[in-house]
């Protein structure tokens, strides 16, 4: 997709929390179930640096990413592409732009929580 726009903490509060609602139902089980979305995205924004995918001004990609530099560590607490464009390389791209990011910082470690039964998010991280 040559129409895709890639940035490091463009998106507002609230264009991340409209981005996580949209989403929310590609989660296994749907991120509205365990997350309050509204608080999560807030989170995201003040505290996590945000690889994000826009298209046509909008948010349809993002991995929040959590630095503890005091540890040297990296955590992924989202990773989220709007239905419609799974499949597209998104995902792909966003995941490759961050672990340049961390490599850059020279961060040693990088995690993530995946549920056992996501078997599409398990699949796209192998």
């Amino acid at each position: 997709m040559n129409d895709i726009l890639y940035t490091i903490d463009k998106s507002s509060d609230i264009t991340i929390r409209e981005h996580l609602l949209s989403c929310s139902d590609s989660f296994t089980p749907p991120l509205s179930t365990y997350k309050d979305i509204d608080s999560y995205s807030t989170k995201i924004f003040n505290k996590a640096v945000r690889f994000e995918a826009h298209y046509n001004d909008t948010l349809v990609g993002l991995i929040a990413l959590y630095l503890d530099n005091e540890n040297n560590t990296a955590f992924i607490t989202n990773v989220s592409v709007y239905p419609k464009f799974i499949g597209t390389g998104i995902g792909y791209t966003l995941l490759t732009n961050c672990k340049m990011y961390i490599k850059r910082k020279k961060i040693n470690k990088l995690s993530l929580a995946v549920r056992n039964n996501n078997s599409l998010a398990i699949n796209f991280y192998k």
